[in-house]
């Protein structure tokens, strides 16, 4: 279902509500039993051992992977509302901007396979006193897991919602006088990300991991995100030349939602942080990060373009923030390689 209101000829609103159906994928229904134990996805924290302040509160249990028939589609309703203003004349003719404001709810979404719930959730949420989790997982009187099975199962709820916002100016540079030649174009993208709620199913704990910028577990069944995110766009073109300045910016965010406890993770200034308490961490946050781009081409002939690329200008170093991924940061959203760049030509025929 689509909304469209033009209130005036440069102020019109906008709206949409929509079902989105996924069905399962091929591996989520036959994909075949599989049993691994250690390496970098068969490694779990036990948090019975983290409470007991053991020295080693890590075990490579079995963990048994893999496709179920038992899967059924996810179902997702989204709903968009939004505003958009563009001037037909005066100083601001050839401005656009747009914000609009999303909602996407899914229920009992597809977790898996490879890793199902994952093999920690299982086992957190057992550890939170989740009964229905520790069904899915074997330890002895100990405490010490032996077993946890982690195939594909559609539980649980997300939702998410946030602000879109996009700007676009074009200047022709002869409105300047002078006969200036060329245009200006300046064109901006940003998103706000006020909510990301994770409802694991099965009265497990509900928290919202918007904001943060630090990795998730290595093939998590959702990716979190900061809360702020832009991409703004200077280009001059004029004649067959083009250059474009971009700086990208990630907000700043936290490290982590959850501790490895599985329980909300506190640190030093958050209410209940202390010394003692099994869900306390000494740093929780990630800075932002800047990064300069540049971009240029210029058309030889009508079949030969010559281009050029500069990313990561300044060889930004990413922000530390190791996790199950493997780097030391989270490379979704922060540069990993330092400055970078290539030429090369285009040819038409």
């Amino acid at each position: 279902m689509n909304f469209l209101w033009d209130v005036t000829d440069w102020l019109r609103f906008r709206g949409t509500r929509s079902r989105d159906v996924r069905a399962p994928q091929f591996r989520e229904l036959f994909q075949s039993y599989a049993v691994s134990a250690g390496g970098p996805f068969g490694t779990v924290t036990n948090p019975w051992y983290v409470a007991a302040g053991k020295p080693v509160v890590t075990q490579t249990p079995l963990i048994s992977t893999g496709g179920s028939l038992a899967v059924v589609p996810e179902k997702a309703d989204t709903t968009t509302v939004g505003v958009v203003i563009s001037p037909k004349e005066g100083p601001l003719q050839g401005f656009n901007f747009s914000a609009d404001w999303y909602q996407i709810y899914i229920n009992q979404p597809i977790v898996g396979p490879p890793f199902g719930v994952g093999a920690q959730n299982i086992i957190n949420l057992c550890y939170q006193g989740e009964t229905a989790f520790c069904s899915l997982m074997t330890q002895d009187a100990n405490h010490s897991i032996s077993y946890v099975n982690n195939q594909a199962v559609n539980l649980g709820k997300d939702t998410t919602r946030g602000i879109d916002f996009e700007a676009d100016y074009t200047l022709p540079l002869e409105r300047l006088g002078a006969g200036a030649p060329g245009t200006l174009n300046f064109r901006i993208l940003a998103s706000y990300l006020y909510d990301l709620i994770i409802d694991p199913g099965l009265g497990g704990n509900i928290y919202n991991y918007a904001g943060q910028s630090g990795p998730t577990a290595a093939f998590g069944g959702f990716n979190t995100s900061p809360k702020w995110q832009a991409n703004a766009f200077l280009t001059y073109t004029t004649g067959p030349f083009s250059g474009t300045v971009q700086v990208r910016y990630v907000g700043p965010g936290r490290f982590t939602t959850t501790s490895l406890s599985g329980g909300l993770a506190v640190a030093p200034g958050d209410a209940g942080y202390a010394t003692t308490n099994v869900n306390s961490i000494s740093s929780n946050t990630v800075p932002s990060a800047w990064y300069v781009n540049l971009h240029a081409s210029y058309d030889v002939t009508k079949n030969f373009t010559l281009f050029g690329n500069i990313d990561n200008l300044f060889n930004k170093t990413p922000p530390f923030a190791p996790g199950g991924n493997g780097y030391p940061t989270n490379p979704v959203y922060f540069d990993t390689y330092g400055m970078a760049w290539k030429i090369g030509v285009r040819a038409r025929f």
